[in-house]
């Protein structure tokens, strides 16, 4: 999970991450459902699933094609009517039976989220991600509650976190935890 408010630099994380996954899997195909139509930093690298296309073919995570990427972008922006077809509601339970499943098919899932602990919508996300991605320059409340109730780290640690120079902090989910910086990198609970 990619959290950050607009403007903070999700969509070039989101780029680097991509890019980066391509590296090491050359052949694998990267999905993206976005709340935009048109994303010059990522259009290039990904195959792009419309939304209105969603909709109607009524895709289900066992049609995302194995050894594949599911990017989600922005989702929690979008809006969950009858006009739209639940259009929200759609890709969030595409979005969550995807994470359920998606070791069995080698799919990997990243999301990007203006809204970091939104109740039931990002629980499944919070819960089940090995890797929570912020931006320093765009901390909340709701950063420092999924850092604390979501993935068990003291206020103290938070702190800590808080203070590391650079642009983002990753959060690798995992035991020991390991917090990663663009500048600096440590084992959560060593010295």
């Amino acid at each position: 999970m990619v959290s950050a408010k607009a403007g903070a630099g999700k969509s070039y994380y989101l780029k680097q991450y991509i890019q980066n996954y391509k590296k090491i899997y050359k052949d694998n195909k990267v999905y993206l459902m976005s709340e935009s139509n048109t994303d010059k930093l990522i259009d290039d690298l990904v195959k792009r699933i419309p939304l209105d296309k969603f909709v109607e073919s009524e895709l289900e995570w066992s049609d995302i094609p194995d050894h594949s990427l599911l990017a989600f972008d922005d989702i929690d922006c979008l809006e969950n009517t009858k006009e739209n077809g639940f259009l929200k509601k759609k890709l969030y339970h595409l979005m969550n039976s995807s994470i359920q499943n998606a070791r069995k098919k080698h799919i990997s899932i990243v999301q990007t989220v203006h809204c970091a602990t939104d109740g039931q919508t990002t629980k499944v996300m919070l819960l089940s991600c090995s890797s929570f991605v912020f931006f320093l320059n765009s901390v909340s409340i709701q950063h420092k509650n999924a850092l604390n109730k979501y993935l068990g780290i003291s206020k103290e640690n938070i702190k800590k976190i808080l203070s590391m120079k650079g642009r983002w902090v990753c959060i690798f989910n995992m035991t020991p935890m390991v917090i990663m910086g663009e500048r600096e990198i440590y084992i959560l609970g060593s010295n």
